[in-house]
């Protein structure tokens, strides 16, 4: 997995992370998957939540290795393994708020 090493890297990873689950809400609304029936609600509060989490890194709320908060994590251990696809991709932005940055 692409690990970033600054903090418009680590932004452009969230943002590539909301537009997966925004592509994973269409799929699921929009081509019926029935392996997604019932998921989009989950979806959306996690995209809600990632949104918010993306708004507060922008303004300097949320610095990488300082965030103590809750933030989408909840909602993504919620889903059953195999659910959502990009749920390595979520729990490593996540460690990222949590310990920092990959600095090398």
């Amino acid at each position: 997995m692409y690990k970033p090493t600054n903090l418009n890297e680590f932004l452009r990873l969230i943002d590539d992370a909301v537009f997966e689950m925004e592509e994973l809400i269409y799929c699921a609304e929009e081509e019926f998957d029935h392996d997604m029936d019932g998921m989009t609600e989950s979806f959306q509060a996690i995209l809600a939540e990632l949104k918010k989490f993306l708004s507060a890194v922008k303004a300097g709320d949320i610095v990488p290795g300082e965030f103590k908060g809750e933030g989408f994590l909840p909602l993504v251990g919620k889903m059953r393994s195999g659910r959502l696809p990009i749920q390595h991709l979520l729990k490593e932005l996540d460690r990222i708020a949590r310990q920092g940055l990959d600095e090398d």
